[in-house]
């Protein structure tokens, strides 16, 4: 990528930052990290914007004590989801009992990565939350 044009990009996420979008920057930071992994500025912006999206998570989720279940509208049309594999266990572990606390530990991925998982369902209607 040429440097003018990964600086542009860079400004773009800044402006991002500055609006509080930081979904659509980390999205921006992680695919110029898919193409240049051992750049150590990129990877201090994934730890900074993971630092401020898992704030608002704590505080979307109710600092964790939110029980997600599967949306009505979706349970029978699951199996039509295209997700990643850690994305399909994390969704058949979401019961309407357990709370997103529980659903960190018991589904083996980072806390950051399954927090932004649920964020996506929650997202596209496929969970909802009951505090």
């Amino acid at each position: 990528m040429e440097k003018k044009s990964r600086e542009n990009i860079l400004n773009r996420v800044l402006e991002l930052l500055d609006n509080k979008d930081y979904e659509s920057a980390f999205d921006i930071i992680q695919a110029l990290l898919a193409a240049n992994p051992t750049d150590l500025r990129l990877h201090g912006y994934t730890n900074m914007i993971e630092t401020f999206l898992l704030k608002q998570y704590l505080d979307t989720f109710n600092k964790l004590q939110s029980v997600p279940r599967i949306n009505p509208q979706w349970s029978d049309k699951l199996t039509q989801l295209e997700l990643e594999g850690n994305e399909g266990y994390l969704l058949t572990q979401i019961d309407g009992n357990t709370n997103i606390r529980s659903l960190v530990y018991i589904c083996g991925m980072k806390k950051f990565d399954t927090l932004r998982t649920i964020k996506k369902f929650l997202t596209r209607n496929i969970i909802v939350l009951e505090s």
